[in-house]
């Protein structure tokens, strides 16, 4: 595990929730499709003509099925499946992060590296967490000080 990936926690859980909404988004389209394409053609009635009292009926397939069904579909799907697969991949580079975490041995660098990546908290207030002992600039340093050792 290479440790810049603690640098990267806190955009990849931001990753995750987007990827996690892509996903959502591109299901509710897929299901809007299918609910369209069970209906098959749109109704609806306008006025217009002379003085605006007229009525007509119009019928027609709806604007956002341009491509043909099945290709639209087969597009959506694909979409659907490839952001389960990212938000899975987002999900495996934070658990292993996690667990890079856990697998240090000193407590005091494992609860400096827990308040700033993982509950993503500036050095003034992971010194603040740690105890009125702790400056910004010690913690920051022993966060240092430990990414160049190893």
């Amino acid at each position: 595990m290479d440790k810049t990936i603690l640098r990267q926690y806190e955009i990849l859980k931001k990753e995750l929730a987007d990827t996690r909404k892509r996903a959502d988004s591109a299901e509710r389209q897929l299901q809007h499709l299918e609910k369209l394409q069970d209906l098959g053609s749109v109704k609806d009635v306008v006025k217009g003509g002379e003085g605006g009292w007229q009525t007509f009926h119009i019928e027609g397939m709806p604007h956002d099925l341009d491509l043909p069904l099945k290709t639209a579909r087969q597009t959506l799907e694909n979409r659907v499946a490839l952001l389960k697969l990212q938000t899975e991949e987002c999900a495996v580079l934070l658990q292993e992060t996690e667990l890079f975490i856990k697998s240090i041995k000193d407590a005091e660098l494992r609860m400096i590296i827990k308040h700033r990546f993982i509950d993503g908290a500036t050095w003034e207030n992971v010194a603040a967490r740690m105890g009125y002992q702790y400056t910004e600039d010690a913690v920051r340093k022993r966060f240092e000080r430990f990414m160049e050792e190893n």
